[in-house]
Formats: C-alpha cells, structure tokens, sequence
C-alpha cells in the first residue's frame, strides 16, 4: 500500500516550514547572508505554494464560492491590522493606512495575495464575453460585500480544475 500525504499532514508541513522561516527572521534579522539562515528561509518557503493549493481546492471543493470569498477578504482585512500592529512598520494609529508609512513590500500580510488568487481563479473559469468587467466589478465589491457580480462563476467552478 502507498502512502501519501493528507490534508493535514500538508497543513503541519506549511506550520512547520512557516514556523522555521519566522524563526529565522527572529534569530537573523534582515537579510542575512549566512548557510543557516539562508537554509531556513528556503525551507520556509515551502508554505506558500501549500497554501495556494489549498485556495484551489477550497475553490474547487466550497459548497458557496461567494461566501468563500468573503471570509478570505474579510480575514485579510482583520489580519491587516494585526500584521501592521505587530510589524516594524507600526509607528502611530495612522500605519494603518496602507502604504502611509514603511516600505512597499511589507505592508501586509499574505491573505491578501491568497484572497486575489482566487479572485483569479474566478475570472479565469468565467466564460462570459466580457469577464474582464465583471471580474473587476465583483473585486471591487469583495472587500465590502460578497462579490455576486459575476453571475456565472459559481457554476463555472465545476467545470474548471
């Protein structure tokens, strides 16, 4: 019999290599040069495509691709404050606002990206002629409602993946 990996045991591999490579940022501040530090952050990097399979099949496998989406964008919202809260970036209530102060690359955390990546998965199973407008209508309206524009994508997603 063959073994292979499970959900959760994906899950404690994504904890783990997260875990080693904030670690790493604790123990070797900045971009540190060295074999080991360098070691561990390779080894932390295996999180992000755990975590982009799993909004593929959270995708795939949802029973209300709407709802899901809101719970991703709500979450990056609240995660938002909490990462700029605890970040080197926090100086004054107004390091809330994105992109006020710090630099570019660090001004959230990876929810965002994980929630536009399945905005893109969205759009890229939708078969209207002009998907384009509805896709950037429906993302506009993710953040503050649970994007129904699109009226195909819950029946596209069956046929994608």
């Amino acid at each position: 019999m063959k073994k292979t990996l499970d959900a959760n045991q994906l899950k404690l591999i994504a904890i783990f290599a997260m875990t080693v490579d904030h670690i790493a940022w604790l123990l070797f501040p900045g971009y540190a040069k060295g074999a080991l530090p360098v070691v561990m952050h390779i080894i932390g990097r295996l999180t992000c495509p755990i975590m982009c399979y799993f909004i593929a099949e959270g995708y795939y496998h949802t029973r209300n691709i709407n709802k899901y989406t809101f719970r991703l964008f709500l979450f990056a919202v609240i995660s938002h404050f909490a990462y700029s809260f605890a970040s080197n970036d926090f100086v004054d209530a107004r390091s809330f606002i994105p992109f006020y102060f710090g630099g570019i690359l660090n001004q959230t955390s990876v929810m965002w990206p994980l929630a536009w990546g399945l905005v893109m998965l969205r759009v890229a199973s939708c078969k209207r002629r002009f998907w384009w407008f509805s896709s950037v209508w429906s993302a506009s309206r993710a953040t503050g409602a649970a994007s129904q524009a699109c009226a195909c994508w819950p029946s596209a997603r069956t046929e994608a993946i």
